[in-house]
């Protein structure tokens, strides 16, 4: 198995009828670090907008009742064998839909997982499962610092050899919502439109449950086709949705510490800061940053503009790890400098969207660099006074 062996499937929840999405994967066991479908049940709770909608999410077991987990990891000397209480099964209750659009019936007895389950129409077409990328925050090159334990453990143990094996514990969530990936956008409008969507998802999650994403990427914004009925039950319309995904990384605003030593995000879209300062914890500047690296990157590759060398400038702007020094991978150079000076350009030739007529992603892209821009400068200035600070102290 490599990584968290993540699979996705499109899954038929018997009671209902209804298509869903099941998502199976080893989740990494660290105190404190909640599970996805718990994160999720707080979103709903709250009515956030522009997430999936849990249906049931839990550890796999074996017959006897203990959980699957990664045998290789109990080997490693910062292993503890305590466990946490198990959690109680809730039985599973299933609540009516609540929607304006014609939908299936559904039956009155179940399971309870959520508070309020409102299961979307059915898309036009199956999506495509998984992401393009194979360079997650838990690759090896991508990644620093020393794995802790499950259950704690002395210093002594994390330096000794075999003390970085993860150990992961077999889950499976399932969600309402089955989703297209982000790269069937069919305009450049839709596609900022979709990543609107996720940011007001973000932007929900943090001020109603202050729960910070941690991840944002192509690969968990998806698109969600909603048909659209006119008063006669006739489908006059498909409007295209974003729903940010993929929530096993968020944490809790209010946790200052790491409880994961790995980086965390995804390397191609993480912020300027993050990929410098690895150890510091990611803030919501670093989301936005996050999400306009995602929203350039799909646009590069699916719109017009006048880059010919498409291949060479993903490379160089988002997947580059030359390492530094230390052997360590550091920030892709067309990455610094496009955030840095405010422009983006690739062989002396600054980017410009569309044919004969400009792009108004043009205009967005600029308007959203300048504010990177300056948030780099006030960086810059404020690590300049605290160097010359501890100078004076020094002195």
């Amino acid at each position: 198995m490599v990584s968290r062996g993540t699979r996705g499937y499109i899954a038929l929840d018997w009671e209902t009828q209804r298509f869903v999405f099941l998502k199976d994967a080893w989740r990494p066991f660290y105190d404190g670090v909640e599970k996805e479908g718990d994160i999720l049940s707080k979103l709903n709770k709250e009515g956030v907008t522009n997430v999936p909608t849990l249906i049931v999410h839990g550890d796999v077991c074996e017959r006897d009742g203990t959980e699957q987990e990664t045998e290789t990891s109990k080997l490693s000397p910062a292993y503890r064998a305590e466990k946490p209480p198990p959690v109680a099964i809730k039985k599973r209750k299933i609540i009516p839909l609540r929607t304006t659009r014609p939908t299936t019936t559904v039956a009155p007895r179940g399971q309870e997982v959520s508070a309020d389950i409102r299961l979307a129409p059915l898309p036009a077409s199956a999506p495509a499962v998984g992401d393009p990328f194979t360079m997650a925050s838990s690759s090896a090159k991508a990644s620093r610092g020393v794995k802790r334990p499950a259950h704690g453990g002395s210093t002594d143990d994390l330096r000794r050899p075999g003390s970085g094996i993860r150990h992961l514990v077999h889950y499976r969530i399932v969600v309402a919502e089955v989703c297209l990936p982000s790269t069937a956008f069919l305009s450049g409008r839709t596609w900022a439109t979709v990543v609107f969507e996720c940011l007001q998802a973000h932007q929900g999650a943090y001020e109603m449950c202050k729960i910070v994403h941690r991840d944002i990427s192509v690969g968990n914004m998806l698109i969600l086709p909603t048909l659209l009925f006119g008063s006669e039950g006739v489908i006059i319309g498909v409007i295209w949705s974003g729903i940010l995904t993929d929530w096993e990384l968020a944490k809790d605003a209010g946790v200052m510490f790491a409880r994961q030593p790995e980086r965390t995000g995804t390397w191609q879209f993480m912020s300027l800061r993050c990929l410098m300062y690895p150890t510091l914890p990611v803030t919501i500047p670093d989301e936005l940053e996050s999400f306009f690296h995602s929203l350039l990157y799909n646009a590069v590759r699916f719109l017009v503009h006048n880059f010919s060398n498409i291949h060479t400038f993903i490379h160089n702007y988002f997947d580059d790890t030359s390492p530094d020094s230390n052997l360590v991978p550091s920030t892709p150079q067309a990455k610094e400098a496009s955030i840095t000076e405010g422009r983006i350009k690739f062989k002396g030739k600054a980017l410009k969207f569309g044919g004969r007529d400009l792009h108004p992603m043009n205009e967005l892209v600029e308007r959203l660099l300048d504010l990177f821009r300056a948030r780099y400068r006030v960086l810059r200035w404020e690590t300049e006074q605290e160097t010359a600070w501890v100078a004076q102290d020094d002195a």
